[in-house]
């Protein structure tokens, strides 16, 4: 009596967890898996490619990927099958596929993909190190990617501070574990930008930053203002010429200050003397 009564309560709690993960299914998933179940393989097929644009979440993400991979595969489509089951073991290499929802000949190909498919050992993550400041034109940028598969590639996505939207850049090249990038730095104000790892047709699978999260540098005139070419009326030899010539005409008396090692930061007082012979400052940047 008591072992009976113990089972009826773990199957009313493996109903209660299964309710719960079918509410926080996106309503395209539900209707794949219902008609997936009903044997209608071509409107599951509809729902379950407009689940991936809408799943939010590595776990739903999961269980779309697993659908299209057995519905492809009751469809006779083995390279799509395989194709699906190869992108849900590129992020997610620990999934287990449901025994009690899964057929033999549907485990055994799971199985045999894992098998063949170069699976990472664990989940992919991202890690970067902002630069300090932008620079003009663009800003060399890397991100290191660990347990990278073949079926994932790091993707930038960047917008100035003003741009409605962001634009996405492929990386330059991939050696070893860091993705490079050339990130477009506008003249002035702000960009902003994040990573993810996304699937050959675009689903973004991992990110580092978010849209409304994303990485801050500043514009490539506040760049240079901070460590390349000065603006003009920084630079020593104008005031150079500015205080020989004010000298020269009995207007004033100019004095430079001494530019240490580096020409953006030099400073320029301007001085004149008044009857008395005091020197009285006119000018100051």
């Amino acid at each position: 009596m008591l072992k009976r009564l113990c089972q009826i309560a773990l199957i009313l709690s493996l109903a209660r967890v299964a309710q719960a993960q079918s509410e926080s299914m996106p309503r395209e998933l539900k209707d794949g898996i219902d008609a997936y179940n009903q044997v209608e393989y071509q409107p599951a097929l509809m729902y379950l490619r407009s689940a991936l644009q809408r799943a939010k979440g590595r776990g739903v993400l999961a269980t779309v990927y697993f659908y299209l991979g057995c519905t492809y595969l009751a469809l006779e489509e083995t390279a799509k099958a395989r194709a699906a089951f190869e992108t849900l073991l590129a992020f997610q290499p620990d999934y287990v596929p449901s025994r009690q929802l899964t057929s033999p000949k549907i485990a055994a190909f799971f199985s045999r993909v894992r098998n063949e498919y170069p699976t990472p050992a664990t989940a992919p993550t991202l890690a970067h190190q902002p630069p300090l400041e932008a620079r003009a034109g663009a800003t060399a940028l890397s991100v290191e990617v660990q347990n990278l598969s073949p079926r994932l590639r790091p993707v930038l996505y960047y917008r100035s501070a003003t741009a409605p939207e962001f634009s996405s850049l492929e990386a330059e090249e991939v050696i070893g574990t860091r993705a490079r990038f050339s990130l477009p730095t506008p003249d002035d104000g702000q960009v902003l930008y994040y990573f993810a790892l996304n699937t050959r047709t675009g689903i973004s699978v991992r990110r580092l930053g978010s849209p409304k999260r994303p990485f801050r540098l500043s514009g490539a005139e506040r760049g240079r203002r901070a460590g390349g070419a000065a603006p003009w009326y920084r630079r020593w030899w104008v005031w150079t010429l500015i205080g020989a010539a004010a000298a020269g005409a009995g207007a004033g008396i100019a004095y430079a200050a001494t530019r240490g090692g580096d020409a953006s930061r030099v400073e320029v007082v301007i001085f004149r003397r008044d009857a008395s012979g005091k020197a009285v400052e006119i000018f100051s940047p």
